[in-house]
């Protein structure tokens, strides 16, 4: 999941890019990460307009994602809410793994939610730092708990 996510995440940066030629498929090419959707997907998905985009990923689990971070990237020009929308989606994943009280997926969860705290804190103290407003901060902000 998480090698899906950042080739698609990569693959949406290089396109925000409009690098020249081949480059963007030699550099989609050495980033690739093998997850379950193949190298190939990308390198179609590098050429196209985000409605074919959208259409490409609406098959799989990241469809939504893809869906509305590519909305709001077009909006703001800035990947920050797909990323967001992606670590969201991890944290509901754990979450719902998590529930599973003998195996090891609760402990990882519970892990991975007090990193993703201590990186809010960070988050809150370099925004109010450098005087960012309230709302860029909040809009920045991790979930801790996804709703669903």
């Amino acid at each position: 999941m998480q090698a899906d996510l950042a080739n698609i995440t990569t693959m949406l940066r290089i396109r925000q890019r409009a690098l020249t030629d081949n480059a963007d498929i030699s550099i989609m090419q050495m980033a690739y990460v093998t997850g379950d959707i193949s190298q190939e997907v990308f390198i179609k998905a590098l050429r196209e307009d985000n409605q074919k985009i959208v259409t490409i990923f609406a098959k799989t689990p990241y469809g939504r994602l893809v869906s509305e971070g590519t909305e709001k990237c077009d909006v703001t020009g800035s990947l920050s809410h797909f990323e967001k929308l992606c670590d969201d989606f991890i944290m509901l994943y754990l979450t719902e793994a998590g529930k599973n009280p003998f195996g090891i997926e609760a402990l990882f969860a519970y892990a991975v939610g007090r990193m993703r705290e201590i990186a809010n804190i960070r988050l809150v103290l370099i925004g109010k730092l450098n005087n960012l407003p309230t709302v860029a901060i909040r809009d920045r902000i991790r979930e801790l708990r996804v709703k669903k």
